[in-house]
């Protein structure tokens, strides 16, 4: 569901991401999002690859490319299954937001899209939510908000090998503000906002 706000609170979580934009928030910082890459999908801007002892020394290899050379027995890797999982996962979540956005496009272009807005929560119990949902490491950041949000249940995002007609129809409702029994609640938002404060 699509809606412009004015000065209204909510809570983002300020997540330890590598690609973060949002570093140096503190009480009383303003800044717009919606006009560029967020944190998160700005991981993708960059190449997933892993480093291997080669015949020429140690060297950086693609992702995709190091797993074919532990199957063809090229490359000895003690912690493979674990960086399979991280690279199947990598591309799912890819192949999950490139999907988001094509719904979007077509039946909410006026929402946010997840590849440029802010992550954000009404209340403070779903910031905590959110907070354990990523680890546990981050910041709850309190925010006086003014722009444009949609109001999601992430329940509805793809998390695992599914047909693709039903990742289809979760994204359909994702952008059509339907809410499952097991909701999990986010909101989008672009536009322009001020730190009110930071939590401990």
């Amino acid at each position: 569901m699509v809606e412009k706000i004015s000065e209204q609170k909510f809570f983002h979580v300020l997540h330890n991401h590598p690609h973060s934009t949002f570093e140096t928030l503190a009480d009383g910082t303003e800044f717009t999002v919606g006009n560029s890459t967020n944190p998160f999908f700005g991981f993708y801007e960059n190449i997933r690859e892993y480093d291997a002892n080669t015949l020429d020394g140690l060297k950086k290899i693609p992702a995709i490319q190091y797993i074919k050379g532990v199957r063809d027995e090229n490359l000895n890797v003690p912690n493979f299954p674990a960086i399979a999982c991280e690279v199947a996962v990598h591309y799912m979540m890819l192949a999950r937001e490139l999907i988001m956005e094509d719904i979007r496009q077509q039946i909410a272009p006026d929402a946010p899209s997840r590849k440029t807005s802010l992550w954000i929560v009404d209340n403070l119990e779903g910031a905590k939510f959110w907070l354990k949902h990523l680890g546990g490491e981050g910041t709850i950041v309190q925010l006086l908000a003014t722009g444009t949000i949609h109001s999601a249940d992430a329940s509805y995002l793809l998390g695992d090998s599914e047909p693709l007609t039903q990742t289809y129809n979760k994204a359909r409702s994702y952008w059509l503000g339907k809410t499952s029994d097991n909701a999990q609640p986010e909101i989008l938002f672009s536009g322009k906002a001020t730190v009110v404060k930071i939590l401990d």
